[in-house]
């Protein structure tokens, strides 16, 4: 054993390379190696995973700062770090982010029990990047952002989560220590500065077809940005808040959530009939924008598909804002009325005038406009918190811009050819 130990260890030390600017470089290829890099890192190392499937022995816990662990190729689909089983007892969680300046990229993390990374604000953790990861069949949380329910100076600062894909292919069970439904993509407590962007969802719910949303931020949230994220048929799509009342020693006092933009966004709500499966929730929610969002129920009388919610007296919605979204389904207001205002959306609760015919493919959460969306093109107004759309295409400002998620774009017509409208 002592051998095979030095053995490992001599492979290790061949396989570290140091730079002073940046810190060391540990190429792995085993899980062993691996291990090996995440107990010995220092602050400005890599941790560079060679093209492979890694059936961990144990959860990576990143509690020194300022590493990156990332796959080699770039390519997320490369190497693939595997757990204990979605619906058994194991490797029950992938990455631990317990320190600042982390980051983790360009990796597929699958069949974990509880949690695919784990970011911790009791750690007072800041600067977390995760970037260009996948997470499929995970059983509690594709990312999870826990607090100190003790402690409301302990705050995860400035985290990016970017160009993620949560993917659910195979059904929830075997969790008889939660309800049926307790799932979901992102559930984040206690940020300031937090921003999803560019994350698709999709096919996550639990045994009962509930759970909750692929973006989920409650329990303290200060200038958050939601944008050009898609979501697919999950439980339920994007929640700022939940009907549960924000709980003491938060950084936003009595509302789940405190200034923040939702913007962009496709979402496709599940097509269950049960009355948690919403497309868009805001719960004591304050300073929120919700601008130049697509959300599409199948069933277009489904009576929330949007829901504003007052969790308690002390949060009630303040100075929210619903503006130049296009909405097929109705909206629930739990609320007086007094603290949301609507401006400049298209809304249908029958199906009647938003059908499957406005988009490029509803089925697939793929909401571009067609020729046929004539009533959304060029029905909105501009706003300073939105100039470009879902793919990053301008759109026009100080003139009329789209309704909705999507800039639609219209190749000019060449000179002496037949009109004809050319949809991305």
């Amino acid at each position: 054993m002592a051998v095979r130990a030095c053995r490992l260890l001599a492979l290790v030390l061949l396989s570290l390379h140091v730079t002073r600017a940046q810190g060391a470089v540990w190429n792995v290829s085993t899980v062993a190696e691996l291990n090996h890099a995440v107990a010995n890192y220092s602050a400005g190392d890599e941790i560079v995973m060679a093209s492979g499937t890694y059936p961990l022995s144990r959860a990576l816990w990143l509690h020194r700062p300022g590493v990156t662990v990332r796959g080699g190729t770039g390519n997320r689909e490369d190497v693939v770090l595997v757990g204990g089983g979605m619906n058994a007892r194991g490797v029950d969680e992938g990455i631990s982010v317990g320190a600042d300046d982390i980051a983790v990229r360009d990796l597929t993390l699958a069949e974990f029990y509880f949690n695919g990374i784990h970011t911790r604000a009791e750690n007072d953790v800041d600067r977390t990047v995760i970037s260009n990861v996948k997470t499929l069949n995970i059983g509690e949380r594709h990312i999870k952002g826990s607090r100190d329910p003790n402690d409301s100076a302990k705050v995860s600062n400035d985290i990016l989560i970017e160009n993620c894909l949560m993917l659910q292919t195979k059904a929830r069970s075997g969790h008889p220590d939660t309800n049926p439904d307790y799932i979901g993509g992102i559930d984040m407590m206690m940020t300031s500065n937090l921003t999803i962007r560019g994350c698709v969802a999709q096919g996550i719910h639990g045994s009962n077809n509930g759970g909750n949303a692929a973006i989920f931020l409650w329990q303290g949230h200060r200038n958050v940005t939601i944008e050009c994220n898609r979501i697919v048929a999950c439980a339920k799509g994007i929640a700022l808040g939940n009907p549960a009342a924000p709980s003491a020693n938060l950084n936003t006092g009595p509302w789940h959530a405190d200034t923040g933009v939702i913007r962009n966004n496709f979402v496709l709500r599940g097509v269950w009939t049960g009355g948690n499966n919403i497309g868009l929730e805001l719960c004591s929610t304050k300073n929120v924008r919700v601008y130049n969002n697509t959300i599409y129920s199948e069933n277009a009388s489904y009576f929330r598909t949007v829901s504003i919610y007052d969790c308690s007296p002390d949060g009630l919605t303040q100075d929210v804002i619903l503006g130049h979204n296009l909405i097929r389904g109705r909206t629930k207001d739990y609320t007086d009325g007094s603290g949301w205002t609507e401006t400049g959306n298209l809304q249908d609760g029958t199906g009647a005038v938003i059908t499957a015919a406005w988009f490029a493919d509803p089925g697939t959460g793929d909401f571009h406009l067609t020729p046929f969306a004539g009533a959304a093109v060029d029905a909105g107004v501009p706003v300073p918190e939105v100039t470009t759309d879902i793919d990053g295409d301008p759109r026009p400002q100080g003139s009329a811009s789209d309704i909705g998620a999507d800039e639609r774009l219209v190749a000019p017509t060449p000179p002496h050819a037949p009109t004809n409208l050319q949809v991305r």
